[in-house]
């Protein structure tokens, strides 16, 4: 089953209500982050671009 960004997208918003929603990881600075991903994700399929709260991120690995 693949996943369709838009609906994913619009099923967090609906989620959240009247609050923008937060993509949070709990990993140590340095480990990896599957918050990356999803965030690399809306970017490439919606062209939705999600700001790092720490503008010093951790580089991360790119599986796509």
């Amino acid at each position: 089953m693949k996943l369709n960004p838009e609906q994913t997208w619009n099923e967090l918003h609906l989620l959240m209500g009247n609050v923008e929603p937060v993509l949070l990881c709990w990993e140590k600075p340095g480990e990896f982050c599957h918050r990356q991903l999803v965030s690399r994700w809306f970017r490439r399929e919606l062209g939705i671009s999600i700001e790092e709260y720490d503008p010093r991120a951790t580089p991360q690995f790119d599986l796509f």
